[in-house]
Order: structure tokens, then C-alpha cells, then sequence
């Protein structure tokens, strides 16, 4: 044993052969392990079975550990990966990770990933829930880098965790919820064409952000959002992604995959995406920017998909196969998509998502399906306009032309009686309709039923809960047809 000055200390096996009562408190000099470590007493024996590195804990080799143990001074629940010998460039960082994530109290606390490039033969989980009946015990976990690298950066930036294992289609990190609380800041994710990056199963309140995740292996995802299974209850919510970056150079590679499971009623929903980028590059073949299934109420905001650089590869797909009425309530603000894709059969729809001020100096796609609304960046609109099918209604004239009918909806078709209005002849009947105000404005118009071009339709009165619609036979002869108008209400305003 070798001590420096009084009190500092070499390495962990000389501070372990220190007696406490001569020395309770030393400076460990060791690289990568500095840190002042104080004699403690108490029962640190199942700590110093996790942190075998004795990172935070060093028992003495002459006291047992039931007894006390050397405990590093540092803030609570705050380490260092390099503490529990983390090396940049090699060997094998993973078990640095495991052990620190694991000496966390049940409460969460962070990790703190130096600049450099950190390899991982083996895959991280976060959490040990089931993404089913077991939540998580372990919560607000926290993993921080220096930066992901966006732009130029010095030799100690980004923080990179490389994976460098067998090749595997799980995940570098794996958030395994139910789990809340959680972040992940200023880290790049090296799949190294090996595997895939981020799987975040079942969380809540989380925030990942300034991540950038490059080489996602073939057939695998860069980030995955999934809910999980029954009790109702495991979905994915109030969480927030931003700054993130990810590049897919491998075919059939997915950069962001979000999806539930539909018979639990756990999908993905109530989150944000900030400042996403996602770009497939030529030979990526089939690889995918951002595929949504059973997804709902998200909101993407200056995010870009692109992916004209592979023919065959796509910007944004919204799934509804297995999963009828989802995606559905998807916002896009701002956004530059390629191009967008829905998979639909007849019985699995999408619904309504609003695109606004969709880009097109790139010359992206308009997005060209009924369910999805919207205008662009220089102000056109796209997509249906007017009411969504489920609005509207049907009534069938009883007795007369002149007959009273009653349908309280802002569109809808009228069929009148089959009674005869003779040669230039106006009949006019009342429409009440409680959607109507007196500020509005009611388009009627001739849609079947009739001789084509023989009836003039109009309206000639609106008040509140009712209006006039008169409808003239324009022809030299009498007509007894039961022609069907339709109408269309525009709300409107007096001030």
C-alpha cells in the first residue's frame, strides 16, 4: 500500500487494506476513479455485491461488510460510468452501466456519461417492468451526456455508447415499463449495423432529448414507442422527444416506430415531437423514416422526413391494418414529409390528421387521402372540404311538396314527395333544423331524382332553428318526381 500526502490513496485494493481508524477518510488517485471515499458504518454488504467495480462502495479486506465500507462522497443518486470502470474506446463499458443503473434508488437518480466513445458488448435495460401487470420499481432514471454531436465538436464530444456485441434485433437501451419519469439527454447511439437503438415500452412523463441515433442494423428500429399489454393502463403518454437525429443507411431499417397493443387499449398518445430528423440515404432500400400504427393525439412539430435519397424507401407511414380508426388526432406543424403512405383494407381506417403549413420548397408530396387535411407553406389548402362522413343525415318528405321536414344536421339530403309542380310553377316548404342560426348560410342543391336541368332550388329564408327552401319547375310541362336536394350549412357570424 502506497500513500500519498496522508490520505491519498492509489488504488481500491489499498484503500480496502486501510485501517478506518487510522484513515476514515482518503482521496483515491486512481484514473478514471478519482473521488474522496469516507469510512461509514453500517450494513453495506448487498451494495458491495452490485457494485462489484466498487465504484461508490469499497469494503475493507480487513472489516466486514456488514460492518461498514468505504462510500464514496458525491450527490446522492449522481454517478459517473466511469467510476465503475468505464474506458473510452474498450473494453466492454456495459457492466458500468448495469451497475450504476443499479445502485439507484428506487426513486431514479442520474447517470452521467462522459465525452467519448463508450463500448457496449451487451444490451442496457432500464427498468424491470413487464410491460403487463409488473411496473417498474425503479423510476426517473436519468442518463446524461455532453452532447450528441450535431455539428463540430472536440475530441471529448459527443458522448457515444457503441454497441459492439453479436449481432441481435434488440435495442442498445431498453426502457422496460411500466416506467415514469424517466430522461435521456446529449447521447449519439452507434448501432453499428448491429442491432437497433432506443425501445421505450409503457412510459409516461419521460423526456428524450439531443439524441442522435446513426446505424440501426437491417430489419431493425432506431427508436421504438410501444404500449403495452393488459391491465388497461400500460400506454404511452405525456412524454416529449426532441433534437433528435437518426440516419438509416441498412435496408428495411426503421427510424421511429410507434404502435400499442389495441386489445388492452394501450396505445401511444398525449406526446410531442420537436426538431426530429430522420433521413433514409441511397441503398437503404424499404427502410421507413416514421411508421405509426395504434397511435393517437401526438403532435410533430419542425420535424423532417426525408427520404428522397432511396427510391424505394418511405417518409411517414400511417398503419391502420389491425388497428380500424388509428392513427387518428396526428398533428404535423411545420413539417417536411416526402411523401406520406396510409395502409388501410375495408374494415381498418385511419382518421382525421391535420397537417399545417406543410412544406414544399423540398418538392415534397401533398398528402393525398381524405383523412388527411391541411394547407402548405405558401397557403394551399389540400385535402376534402366540408363535413366528415358521419355528419350528415336523410330525411323523406311525408303528404305534400309544401310538407314540414325535420333533420337537425349541418349537412344532409331531403327527398321530397312525388306530388306534381306544374309548367313554371314554385312550390316551397319549411326545413327545421336546429343547427341552423339566422347568421348562417344554407346552399341547397338538386343531387338526384329528377330530370337533370329541370328544377331551379333556392332558399329564401333563415331564422333560427328553421328555413325556407323553395324549388321552381323550370320546364313547359308537369313534373311528379321525388327529387332529392341536398344541403350544406356554412356557420356564420353577425360581428
Amino acid at each position: 500500500m502506497t500513500l500519498v500526502n496522508l490520505g491519498y490513496v492509489n488504488s481500491r485494493d489499498d484503500v480496502a487494506a486501510i485501517d478506518p481508524s487510522l484513515a476514515p477518510m482518503v482521496y483515491l488517485t486512481e484514473p478514471g476513479r478519482e473521488g474522496i471515499f469516507i469510512w461509514t458504518a453500517g450494513d453495506f454488504s448487498a451494495k458491495a455485491l452490485i457494485d462489484w467495480q466498487r465504484g461508490m462502495i469499497i469494503p475493507s479486506s480487513i472489516i466486514a461488510a456488514t460492518q461498514g465500507a468505504y462510500v464514496r462522497f458525491a450527490i446522492e443518486n449522481r454517478y459517473n460510468i466511469r467510476w465503475f470502470g468505464a474506458v473510452p474506446n474498450g473494453p466492454d463499458c456495459a457492466s458500468a452501466f448495469s451497475i450504476s443503473i443499479a445502485l439507484l434508488s428506487e426513486k431514479g437518480g442520474e447517470i452521467y456519461v462522459p465525452g467519448g466513445e463508450w463500448w457496449v458488448a451487451s444490451l442496457l435495460s432500464i427498468g424491470n417492468g413487464d410491460a403487463g401487470a409488473a411496473q417498474s420499481t425503479r423510476n426517473a432514471v436519468k442518463i446524461v451526456g455532453e452532447g450528441a454531436g450535431f455539428a463540430s465538436y472536440s475530441s471529448a464530444v459527443p458522448s457515444i455508447i457503441k454497441y459492439v456485441g453479436t449481432a441481435t434485433t434488440a435495442y442498445i437501451l431498453d426502457y422496460l415499463g411500466r416506467i415514469c419519469n424517466c430522461e435521456l439527454h446529449g447521447i449519439l447511439i452507434d448501432c453499428n449495423s448491429l442491432c437497433g437503438g432506443l425501445r421505450f415500452t409503457s412510459i409516461s412523463g419521460c423526456r428524450v432529448d439531443g439524441i442522435k441515433i446513426i446505424n440501426p442494423a437491417s430489419k431493425t428500429i432506431a427508436l421504438k414507442i410501444q404500449g403495452g399489454n393488459a391491465p388497461t393502463g400500460n400506454y404511452n403518454i405525456y412524454n416529449f422527444f426532441g433534437r433528435i437525429s437518426i440516419n438509416l443507411k441498412n435496408p428495411e431499417s426503421i427510424g421511429l416506430r410507434m404502435d400499442g397493443v389495441i386489445a388492452a387499449s394501450n396505445d401511444t398518445w398525449l406526446s410531442m415531437f420537436e426538431l426530429v430528423r430522420i433521413e433514409t440515404v441511397a441503398g437503404a432500400t424499404k427502410a421507413v423514416c416514421a411508421w405509426l400504427k395504434f397511435v393517437d393525439s401526438i403532435s410533430f412539430h419542425r420535424c423532417h422526413f426525408e427520404s428522397s435519397a432511396e427510391p424505394t424507401s418511405f417518409s411517414l407511414v400511417l398503419d391502420a391494418l389491425d388497428n380500424d380508426q388509428f392513427p387518428a388526432g396526428i398533428g404535423f406543424y411545420d413539417c417536411s414529409i416526402d411523401k406520406v403512405t396510409v395502409y388501410e383494407d375495408a374494415n381498418h381506417k385511419i382518421r382525421k390528421c391535420v397537417f399545417a403549413n406543410h412544406g414544399t420548397n423540398d418538392e415534397e408530396a401533398l398528402p393525398d387521402h381524405p383523412m388527411l387535411v391541411g394547407y402548405t407553406d405558401n397557403g394551399l389548402w389540400f385535402g376534402p372540404f366540408g363535413y366528415a362522413l358521419g355528419a350528415g343525415g336523410s330525411v323523406t318528405q311525408q303528404t305534400s311538396k309544401s310538407t314540414t321536414v325535420t333533420l337537425d344536421k349541418p349537412t344532409g339530403v331531403i327527398t321530397m314527395h312525388p306530388a306534381a309542380i306544374p309548367a313554371g310553377a314554385v312550390v316551397s316548404f319549411i326545413l327545421k333544423n336546429a343547427c341552423i342560426t339566422s347568421a348562417d348560410t344554407l346552399t341547397p342543391n338538386i343531387t338526384g331524382g329528377g330530370s337533370y336541368g329541370a328544377y331551379h332550388v333556392g332558399v329564401s329564408d333563415v331564422q333560427n332553428g328553421v328555413a325556407v327552401i323553395s324549388v321552381r319547375n323550370m320546364t313547359g310541362g308537369s313534373l311528379a318526381e321525388a327529387i332529392s336536394i341536398g344541403f350544406t350549412l356554412t356557420k356564420g357570424a353577425a360581428a
